[in-house]
């Protein structure tokens, strides 16, 4: 399950750049739901156009960043449970594939949801964004952490 949800989302994203890509630009913003519009940006850059003038790092630091996390998922789809750190790394990867074939294939990334409320009405971004986003929050409750418990056997009293 975990190995199909990559390229469902990688592929629902780059589905959804194409048809924002094919919008005229007259036609834009357009009223999604109450306070979320579509628009159409090209982001050379990493979040809010960082380091776009250095387009060799953006191109591969994510590509860097991404096999790494592909090794880990690897290293885990065939151990039991950890379904949420399986399906959080999941998430981040999907996204960040969208991003880099964006990258390698047009040059930038096609960012397409704008929240119009006050102080995010700049932030435009898109769904492989909102799988970055949500696996990177999901993943601390994926880790286990192991804790002692203290009952009243193990505990000594000295008089």
């Amino acid at each position: 399950m975990f190995v199909i949800l990559i390229p469902v989302l990688t592929c629902l994203d780059l589905i959804l750049k194409y048809a924002v890509s094919s919008f005229d630009n007259k036609d834009l913003p357009r009223t999604f739901v109450k306070k979320i519009e579509i628009d159409k940006f090209h982001n050379k850059g990493f979040p809010f156009g960082k380091l776009k003038e250095n387009q060799k790092a953006v191109k591969y630091f994510p590509v860097f960043i991404t096999s790494i996390l592909v090794g880990i998922l690897s290293f885990l789809l065939p151990k039991k449970g950890n379904k949420v750190k399986k399906l959080s790394l999941c998430l981040i990867i999907a996204g960040s594939l969208s991003n880099i074939f964006d990258r390698f294939t047009r040059g930038y990334v096609v960012d397409y949801i704008r929240v119009k409320m006050k102080g995010l009405d700049k932030v435009i971004f898109n769904l492989g964004d909102v799988f970055i986003l949500l696996g990177s929050l999901m993943m601390p409750f994926g880790t286990k952490k192991k804790t002692e418990e203290i009952s009243a056997d193990n505990i000594s009293v000295e008089e």
